[in-house]
């Protein structure tokens, strides 16, 4: 194992802060990307739409640009928190994401607009390492409006040869699944299910 790679050290880096921008028709396209249909109105054209609040997810990518993002290109480029061994992309596996919306946030950023990100945890084990991020979205004066966790799993790469766990934050702790009704749809996964709860129009 090289000296340079200490894990704890890379728990609680912050990145440089990302500028990033939309508009509303970056949000329609995201509403129909992720499903939205045509009479879907609070989702795409109404007097009652609003932005569907997990679009932030996709802004850490997006960044400013108006262009096609080149996905590849982010995950080889940026800067490299210390502490941390090699990646190998190819080997790279999203495991999770979450978000947490603190206000709703308009229709058209405007300028000033930016991800704030930091590792809030890096663990090991004999399989890789996972690495957990929180992205905070900010506006010109600094008020948050969400938190996004998100963890990868880098297949085979290897720091101390042990197990290793050090984590300072990560996303709330979901409502327990209700015992007293049945799902609105059960959607079959591959060798899994999932079950999920209808969402309310009025929290759209």
């Amino acid at each position: 194992m090289s000296s340079q790679v200490d894990l704890a050290s890379a728990v609680g880096w912050q990145d440089e802060d990302k500028p990033v921008s939309w508009n509303q028709r970056d949000l329609l396209l995201y509403a129909v990307g992720i499903g939205a249909k045509k009479d879907d109105f609070a989702l795409i054209n109404d007097k009652s739409w609003a932005p569907f609040p997990t679009y932030p997810v996709v802004l850490p990518f997006k960044g400013t640009s108006q262009d096609v993002v080149n996905f590849r290109k982010l995950m080889t480029g940026g800067n490299r928190a210390p502490g941390l061994p090699h990646f190998d992309p190819n080997r790279g596996v999203h495991g999770s994401q979450s978000i947490e919306i603190l206000k709703p946030f308009p229709a058209v950023s405007g300028p000033g607009w930016k991800i704030k990100k930091r590792i809030v945890a890096v663990s090991e084990n004999k399989s890789g390492i996972i690495l957990e991020q929180e992205s905070v979205l900010v506006d010109a004066q600094g008020t948050p409006y969400a938190k996004l966790y998100s963890a990868s799993f880098n297949l085979g790469a290897k720091a101390t040869g042990t197990n290793f766990s050090k984590r300072i934050a990560g996303p709330p702790q979901a409502k327990p699944v209700p015992k007293d009704r049945k799902p609105d749809w059960v959607v079959c996964l591959g060798a899994g299910i999932a079950y999920v709860k209808k969402a309310e129009k009025s929290k759209l």
